[in-house]
Formats: C-alpha cells, structure tokens, sequence
C-alpha cells in the first residue's frame, strides 16, 4: 500500500499518534519516528481561563528524517534514483514511539552497520500504557523491517 510516497509495509491500526519509518536512499538506510498529529494551543475564549487545544496534521507527507547525516546523504543522493521512504510500525502514544524507535534501530543493528545513517540513538520514557499486545507486535514488525530493508537495498 502506497501513501503519499510512503510505502506502508507495517500493520495499520485504528488512530495512531505517530510511526516509525525506514527510510532508505543510494544503498543507505536511516530510522526514526515521525508524529502524525501536533498540538496547537490557542487563547482561551474571552471570559473562560482554560487555554484551547487543538490536534493539527504535521509535516508527516513531506518528511524525509531530521538526521544531518540523512540530510547531506539526500543532497548528495542520485536524483535519478529515488529515495524510497516505507512505514514499519504504526505507534499508539508516544512512549510506544520511543520504544519502538529503539528496538527498530537495534534490531537493525545501526550503530554498527556502516550502512545506516543514524549517528546516535537516543531515548526518553515515562509511564505510559504500552499496552499487553506491544512485544507481539514489535516481534512482526521487526521482521518485516529486516526484509523492507534487504529487499530495499
């Protein structure tokens, strides 16, 4: 399944907050998490305290990653051969993005492969509600990245 330019290679769910992606160009790889919806706040109304909250689409189509590494690999990269971009686990909260992200980059072995263009890898968690089914689905999802990315590359 394609969408705008993502190639949806994970199990889609039911609202999800964010996901984490593979993103892979010129025989290199990168990964990361990506929130499909921000916060915006606004003013409260006039003669009421409490400020208004709105959730807003991010810049999710259009994104390729945040990494320096990443960003000179695109300017470098072969305009002949596009980057292909591919979702590998939708995420329910945000704590479960952190976690994710980590067992993707492990799994796939990036702070040894030479390949891989994340320079890093960095986590923050709380307290969230993972929820019972989370380690299941890290299980299909971390073989479906290892296969996205040997068929990619």
């Amino acid at each position: 399944m394609i969408l705008q330019d993502w190639e949806i290679v994970g199990r889609p769910i039911s609202q999800p907050m964010g996901f984490i992606y593979l993103t892979i160009c010129n025989g290199k790889y990168y990964v990361g998490k990506k929130t499909m919806y921000n916060k915006r706040t606004r003013p409260p109304l006039k003669g009421k305290k409490r400020r208004r909250v709105d959730m807003v689409e991010s810049n999710w189509k259009k994104y390729y990653g945040s990494s320096k590494n990443l960003d000179e690999h695109l300017e470098k990269a072969d305009r002949d051969e596009p980057c292909k971009r591919f979702i590998v686990h939708f995420c329910k909260n945000k704590s479960e993005m952190a976690l994710a992200e980590v067992y993707y980059q492990t799994i796939l072995q990036c702070l040894e492969d030479e390949r891989c263009l994340n320079g890093q890898i960095k986590v923050y968690l709380g307290k969230s509600d993972l929820g019972e089914d989370i380690y299941r689905r890290f299980v299909i999802g971390g073989k479906i990245a290892k296969e996205t990315l040997k068929d990619g590359l």
